[in-house]
C-alpha cells in the first residue's frame, strides 16, 4: 500500500493534498482531533482552516482504466468485459467500514472509470 493521500472538499472547491494552486502549497492535517486545511504562501507562512462539514476523502490506492487516482466519494462508472451485454452502472466510492481489500479486488475486476464526484457533480447521482 501507497503513502496515504487526502483531498477535501470545503464546499466550493477540492483541495488535494500537496497541490500548488495560486503561489499556495495545501496540506491537509490532522490537529486536536479536527482535520484542518492550511494554505501555504511565500509571504507570511499561511493559513489554517477548519470548516464545519469539511468533506475528507482518502485515495483508495487504485486508479481508474484511464490512470485517474480513486478516492472517497468519487462517482465511477463500471463496466464488465466487452461482449457481456450488461449495462455500465454508476457507483460511489466508500470505505464499506474499512474494508478496502474487498473495494479493490472489486475494482479490478471490471473496467472503471471516474466521472465526477458527490460533491462537485451531485447531477450525476440522479
Amino acid at each position: 500500500m501507497s503513502e496515504p493521500k487526502f483531498r477535501v472538499w470545503d464546499g466550493e472547491r477540492m483541495f488535494y493534498d500537496g497541490d500548488t494552486m495560486s503561489g499556495s502549497a495545501v496540506g491537509i492535517l490532522f490537529i486536536h482531533g479536527t482535520w484542518c486545511l492550511y494554505l501555504s504562501n511565500d509571504d507570511a507562512g499561511g493559513s489554517w482552516l477548519s470548516v464545519p462539514g469539511m468533506a475528507l476523502m482518502q485515495y483508495a490506492d487504485f486508479k481508474d482504466s484511464a490512470g485517474k487516482d480513486i478516492y472517497e466519494d468519487d462517482i465511477v462508472e463500471i463496466a464488465l468485459a466487452p461482449g457481456t451485454g450488461v449495462r455500465p452502472q454508476r457507483r460511489i466510492i466508500d470505505w464499506d467500514h474499512g474494508r478496502l481489500d474487498a473495494l479493490k479486488s472489486w475494482l479490478s475486476a471490471m473496467r472503471v472509470r471516474v466521472i465526477g464526484n458527490v460533491h462537485e457533480n451531485p447531477e450525476l447521482l440522479s
